[in-house]
């Protein structure tokens, strides 16, 4: 924009106008990412004056951001030279560094990573590096070690980068600040999983994490064997996702023998097998989310769940989808709408519950506080499809969570 269209400096009564607006930016973070959506904003020959409030007020910024995709790496590191100005910047999406043209260039991309450091506030990265080179992978960890992160998505893909579990369970034992931690490390080709164990004796260390999630990544019951150990002495704990791995019911014992206080588990697309649910017991009273979703639990699983309703007083998500349940079940999953009353999400999705959807099921959902439910490819009949559909036109205002097909 020519210099003579930009917006004339305001007057001393409106600056101080607008920097009351602004701090209030301060309480409201969508508003500050509804501004970095506005790239006038940044260049130079628009609005100083708006910058140099922002720079005084200083409002955070806790929502992630990311340089724009197709930008040289110059171009990223002035990108985020000039948000730091202006917010303090908390979360930074890096993905896929060595992707685009010219990107390889060892001496800009560590340039970039000072700029990132510089960040005083940031407390959470999400980096994706499966198509990045090994150095860069190599340079971010030698750069962040040790760094006071509490918040942590780390992808990236072992083909040809041998040593790279030592080095990150090495890097992971470092930050001790670490809450939330998803590790999503692909394994090299023909091999079963990367190693697994060396990762999690550098997780070990860290005490200060909630929130765990290691999904999809071909690990077995001996891989965690010592990780389900050693969660005790994570005292702080309350999450765990271990969705699409290759654990049984054994793992769960063991984890669930030695701590009982998490609010969420997840084992969805995994092989826990019939009777699964008897190892969940000790965590019902704190279960908030419990996913079981494709892990071939069985209509005996949805019968224990209902015996034990009484204990999931708290239990405000169930996803029992993609198992072998039948119609013997549909007075169990009666019994848990009417005695789960803070269940809000339920997931029944390909099942075998044609029969079980009667007049006492859709009485127990609508008096229920569900506000999603998906009882799709469930082979329902004719009959019961007309009687849902009844239900739908009785309870228009409710009617938008169910999904039928």
């Amino acid at each position: 924009m020519p210099e003579k269209h930009c917006a004339q400096p305001p007057t001393t009564e409106s600056f101080c106008f607008l920097k009351e607006i602004f701090e209030c930016l301060q309480e409201q973070h969508e508003l500050v990412c509804m501004l970095l959506g506005s790239p006038p904003l940044f260049l130079p020959s628009v609005c100083k004056w708006l910058r140099n409030i922002l720079r005084e007020v200083h409002p955070p910024l806790n929502y992630m951001i990311g340089p724009v995709p197709g930008m040289t790496l110059l171009q990223k590191r002035k990108d985020i030279r000039d948000l730091s100005k202006c917010f303090g910047i908390t979360g930074m999406i890096l993905k896929n560094f060595g992707s685009e043209p010219g990107e390889v260039n060892l001496r800009e991309v560590n340039l970039l990573f000072a700029e990132i450091l510089a960040c005083q506030q940031l407390t959470r990265i999400d980096f994706d590096m499966y198509t990045t080179e090994l150095e860069i992978i190599r340079m971010f960890l030698n750069l962040f070690r040790g760094h006071g992160l509490e918040w942590l998505k780390f992808n990236c893909y072992l083909e040809g980068k041998e040593d790279l579990d030592q080095r990150i369970a090495q890097w992971l034992a470092s930050l001790r600040e670490l809450r939330k931690l998803d590790l999503r490390i692909a394994p090299q080709p023909g091999s079963r999983g990367p190693g697994f164990k060396e990762l999690l004796r550098g997780i070990d260390n860290c005490k200060e994490l909630t929130h765990i999630t290691l999904c999809d990544m071909r690990v077995n019951d001996d891989d965690v064997e010592k990780f389900t150990e050693n969660c005790s002495r994570m005292s702080k704990l309350v999450s765990l996702k271990l969705s699409k791995n290759n654990i049984t019911k054994s793992t769960v014992e063991r984890l669930l023998r030695c701590d009982s206080r998490f609010s969420e588990l997840d084992f969805s697309g995994n092989p826990l097998g019939h009777h699964s649910v008897v190892s969940l017991i000790p965590a019902f009273l704190s279960l908030r989310i419990l996913n079981l979703g494709d892990t071939n639990i069985g209509t005996p699983d949805v019968l224990k769940l209902a015996e034990n309703a009484n204990l999931l007083d708290k239990l405000e998500h169930l996803d029992i989808s993609h198992n072998k349940i039948n119609a013997q079940a549909g007075p169990a999953i009666v019994q848990l709408l009417r005695q789960c009353t803070k269940l809000k999400h339920l997931n029944l999705r390909s099942n075998s519950l044609g029969g079980a959807f009667n007049d006492e099921m859709c009485r127990a959902i609508a008096s229920s506080n569900l506000r999603f439910l998906s009882i799709r490819d469930n082979n329902l009949s004719d009959q019961e499809l007309d009687r849902f559909y009844q239900f739908l036109r009785d309870n228009g205002d409710r009617a938008h969570w169910i999904s039928l097909r």
